[in-house]
């Protein structure tokens, strides 16, 4: 049903099929920070193939 479906997109690995330029993690970070101004990249999940999608995770700069 749907709630699987949504299950199993949410769990399948994310794979890059496009050529890119490969960022150190100074560059990662620079370029993150600089698509959500104002906030700071908290966490990276890095993941073996390099090819795989990354996960990160934002924090806001402002006071809640």
């Amino acid at each position: 049903m749907l709630r699987e479906e949504i299950q199993n997109l949410a769990e399948a690995p994310g794979i890059s099929t496009q050529p890119g330029e490969v960022l150190g993690f100074d560059g990662l970070k620079l370029a993150v920070e600089a698509e959500r101004p104002g906030s700071n990249m908290a966490w990276l999940l890095d993941r073996e193939n390099p090819r795989e999608v990354i996960e990160i995770w934002m924090e806001s700069d402002a006071a809640q």
